[in-house]
């Protein structure tokens, strides 16, 4: 087996959720319903919404934990804080 093939794996779990789970959510609330019918524009703007939210929650936990002395860019941290902001909708 290629070594290439076991990171792909492992880390595909997380980029689904960072597409599927964060970018189409946010993609579906920000463009007009028009837009929702152009299948590749809408995943196009899955992918970039999900890596910018995604980014944008890492720097967040980035900055605050660099000012606190606390370690808060962890993968359960980093998770944890990209479901509790969906699930209360």
């Amino acid at each position: 087996m290629p070594d290439w093939f076991y990171e792909t794996v492992t880390a595909l779990p997380a980029v689904l959720w960072m597409i599927v789970g964060v970018g189409l959510p946010a993609a579906l609330a920000l463009l007009p319903r028009t837009a929702w019918r152009d299948r590749p524009f809408l995943a196009l703007c899955a992918i970039a919404f999900g890596a910018a939210l995604t980014t944008a929650w890492m720097f967040v936990l980035g900055t605050i934990g660099g000012a606190t002395g606390t370690p808060l860019l962890t993968p359960t941290e980093i998770g944890l804080g990209m479901i509790r902001r969906f699930e209360s909708r």
